[in-house]
Formats: C-alpha cells, sequence, structure tokens
C-alpha cells in the first residue's frame, strides 16, 4: 500500500501561487506517484473536489471541516477505491471537546483536527487503519496534547499515521514526535535516512534544502513494514520546481508499507 501525506497549501492566502494555477501540477505528482492514499492538510472543500476531478476517477476523498460539514480546511484522506474499501472514517477535534466541530483547546490558533479511515485491502483482505492530521503551528501545548490524543485512538491493527505536525522529526523528550514514537509507532522515513531523511519538508516554495526540519511524517504501527520511503523532490516535482512553478509550500512523503 503506498501512502502519501501532503500540505497542499489554502487556496485563501492572497500571496501568489494560487491554487488554479497549482492544481495541474499537484495533480501530476500525484498520479505520477500513484498513492493508494494521500493524507492532506489545508485543502478547502472546493480544492478536494477539483483534485479528485483531476486526478484518475478511481480516486474519492473523506473528510470534515475544521468548522464542521464543509467549512475551513480538512485533513482529508484520498483514497484509491479501486484498490482499499472504504469501511468506516471520521473526523474528531484536537481539542477537550473532540465531538465539537471548531472546538479549540490549549492555546492553538485554530480548530485542528484528525481524520481516521478504516480501509480493507481487496486484493489481500487486510484491514488498516490511517489517520490524517495537522497539528497546531503557534502552541507547543495543543502538538503535546494532540499526540496523546491520536496515540489514545490508535486501534489495535496496522494503522499508519499521516500529517503536518509542525515539529521536526527529532527525539524531543517533550515534542509531539516523542509521544507518538513512545507509542510504538516508527517513523517510515528514517528508516531510509542514510538517502534523504534530512530533506526539510516545508520549503515555503523556495528550493528544499538538506538539514531544513522535516515537520511532515508518515509513521507506521507494528504489524506493518515499510520497504521504501523518502520526501519527495524529484520526477514531476523536481521539474516543477526546476522551471520555477511550486505545486505547494511544502514537499510530498511518499512510503510503501506491506503487513509484515
Amino acid at each position: 500500500m503506498r501512502v502519501v501525506t501532503w500540505n497542499l497549501r489554502t487556496d485563501t492566502a492572497v500571496e501568489p501561487p494560487h491554487w488554479p494555477d497549482r492544481l495541474p501540477d499537484v495533480a501530476a505528482v500525484l498520479a505520477d506517484l500513484a498513492p493508494h492514499v494521500v493524507g492532506t492538510q489545508e485543502g478547502s472543500a472546493a480544492m478536494l473536489d477539483d483534485l479528485a476531478a483531476a486526478l484518475p476517477a478511481r480516486y474519492t476523498w473523506v473528510g470534515e471541516g475544521r468548522r464542521g460539514g464543509r467549512q475551513d480546511e480538512l485533513t482529508a484522506v484520498l483514497v484509491d477505491t479501486t484498490r482499499l474499501e472504504v469501511l468506516s472514517w471520521a473526523t474528531t477535534w484536537l481539542s477537550e471537546q473532540p465531538g465539537v466541530p471548531g472546538s479549540v483547546a490549549w492555546g492553538a490558533a485554530f480548530p485542528r483536527t484528525m481524520t481516521w479511515v478504516r480501509l480493507r485491502d481487496r486484493r489481500t483482505g487486510t484491514a488498516y487503519t490511517v489517520v490524517n492530521t495537522h497539528l497546531d503551528h503557534v502552541s507547543a501545548e495543543a502538538r503535546v496534547r494532540a499526540a496523546g490524543l491520536i496515540v489514545a485512538a490508535l486501534p489495535d491493527e496496522p494503522t499508519v499515521v499521516l500529517g503536518d505536525f509542525n515539529a521536526p522529526a527529532e527525539p524531543d523528550p517533550e515534542g509531539p514526535y516523542a509521544v507518538l514514537l513512545g507509542s510504538g509507532l516508527f517513523d517510515a522515513v528514517a528508516l531510509h535516512a542514510p538517502t534523504d531523511g534530512s530533506l526539510g519538508t516545508f520549503t515555503d516554495f523556495a528550493e528544499p534544502r538538506v538539514g531544513a526540519p522535516r515537520i511532515d511524517w508518515v509513521l507506521a504501527s507494528t504489524g506493518l513494514r515499510v520497504e521504501a520511503a523518502r520526501v519527495v523532490a524529484d520526477g514531476v516535482l523536481g521539474e516543477a520546481l526546476d522551471d520555477g512553478r511550486h505545486p505547494s509550500d511544502h514537499l510530498p512523503v511518499v512510503a510503501d508499507v506491506v503487513p509484515g
């Protein structure tokens, strides 16, 4: 199962490049990667509709806006329905009121959510859970407490956690990375660090930099094995960077996971 996490960058920013100009490259990158699951951050419902329409018809998306329904940004999950069957899904809020749309806690700048999707592999019958999230960029307390909520929600089956965590993937004992890895999850890209594990994922529309913080992660649970994982800055995306077009201010992260 190939999984991707990618912050698509909001469509409400005043400064360019704007979403209609970026959409073809975002779709081209995903078509090139051909993932089975994509965890997205900052996408509006309209952006996700655009993206699904630009991708092959096998893709659908699930998720709820951070202020409920289709309102505001989503932590939506795109699914290749020819490979995976969606069994159930839900969006919950990373707050003291997880069932209340728009709820904010612990000094967060915005409501923050996680969307979980339970999937069945049509080829093998294996059931997976995918969790996708976007942690707060302002409050360190909100990031740590949100990580704790994610850990508490992890099921007893193979699980992949995707997201923009707004924190570096480093062993800070008081950070969300430590909380999540302390639950038994492991960092897919860190297993392949000799090649590209140190490439930063937030570029702010500039060229990628080795040594910049890797704040977008693919984490996996026991019961899964990662065959390959990397921060993507080549292929269609590399060509886009070379000619000055930037699909997003983040780089996607891709991992191939199998039971084992």
